[in-house]
């Protein structure tokens, strides 16, 4: 073989060889099995080749290419970026997204792999979704968005109490306010004196407070005691409601309503002169008649007792011995005879 042949095999197997270490230590294995797969992005926020390609944290490819994109595959994307998976236990489907993620604090970009476990696999070469998260500065902007806009709001109240301040502290309101704090001092020793006021004079009747606070622990102590009695009197009482409960209260007063209303009535009666008793209240001369006919009787029981003989004819009484017990009462007798003939005869008088 000739020298030169030999030095040409040799150049092109270093070549090889080189090239092969190199893309060894990019990432890439020339005599693995590799699929290929592509996705297109508007922005792949600073995405580069040899970017690692993740499933749930574990890395299972890398990013080999990045170009721009000339045809419609894969929609409106502009950049078209290649990655190859390595890992045979990885099947690309076609519901999976390829979503562009931050790797680091650092900023580092890498692919990350999702929704696998739905769709029909694809082949090598295919595209399929891709995806962008977004960066810290957007979600950042995001989140201070609604504080951004809840400060402007409050800013715009402070602006306007500020005004609303400015409008009330006119000059009498300053003034007052002037007034109402030099006032403060006097307010606070007066407070003062009041408070020592108060301390003395609760010192003064810690006595009488202590006997009043004794006077109500004993009156509670005697109500706990007599708790007994105040029950079986409450029971008690409980016992005659009951009674007045069950009893006919109603009848009774409608008994004695009509009671009242029939003494009403009598006395109604008696009052227009009605009966017996009303003609002896209201008539004069049923009066008179009556006191006439006592007036007549008490003389004719004088007169019994006077002459006794007159009505009564025994000769085995003697009755002069009782003569001698009358003539005391003679005069009685007199009187009575004479003060009842002057009133008959004034009732005749008037007839």
């Amino acid at each position: 073989m000739k020298k030169e042949l030999k030095i040409g095999i040799i150049v092109v197997i270093t070549l090889a060889c080189a090239y092969w270490g190199f893309t060894f230590l990019k990432g890439f294995d020339m005599f693995s099995e590799e699929s290929v797969y592509h996705a297109k992005y508007d922005n792949i926020q600073g995405l580069e080749v040899s970017n690692p390609v993740k499933y749930h944290g574990l890395k299972v490819g890398q990013v080999s290419a990045i170009s721009l994109s000339h045809d419609s595959i894969g929609g409106n994307g502009a950049v078209d970026v290649t990655f190859i998976i390595n890992n045979k236990d990885i099947h690309i489907t076609d519901m999976a997204i390829a979503r562009i993620i931050s790797s680091d604090l650092l900023g580092s970009r890498a692919i990350n792999l999702e929704r696998l476990d739905s769709g029909n696999v694809v082949q090598s070469g295919a595209y399929i979704a891709g995806g962008v998260e977004k960066d810290l500065q957007t979600q950042v902007a995001e989140e201070i968005l609604p504080l951004k806009q809840s400060a402007q709001t409050l800013i715009k109240s402070v602006e306007q109490l500020v005004e609303s301040f400015k409008a009330v502290m006119n000059e009498d309101t300053k003034n007052n306010l002037i007034e109402a704090f030099a006032s403060i001092p006097n307010t606070i020793k007066n407070i003062e004196n009041a408070t020592k006021t108060i301390d003395t004079t609760i010192e003064a009747s810690a006595d009488k407070i202590r006997g009043v606070l004794a006077n109500v622990y004993s009156i509670s102590a005697n109500l706990r005691e007599s708790n007994e009695k105040i029950k079986s009197i409450i029971d008690n009482l409980n016992v005659v409601t009951d009674s007045l409960a069950k009893a006919n209260i109603t009848e009774t007063i409608m008994l004695v309503n009509k009671t009242m209303t029939k003494t009403s009535d009598i006395l109604q009666k008696i009052n227009s002169g009605q009966g017996t008793i009303g003609k002896l209240i209201n008539d004069d001369k049923l009066y008179q008649e009556l006191i006439l006919t006592d007036a007549r009787l008490n003389l004719l029981i004088m007169d019994i007792q006077e002459n006794p003989q007159r009505y009564i004819n025994l000769s085995l009484v003697d009755f002069r011995s009782h003569k001698d017990k009358f003539k005391g009462d003679s005069v009685i007798i007199q009187q009575l005879i004479q003060h009842d003939t002057t009133l008959y005869n004034r009732m005749l008088q008037k007839k």
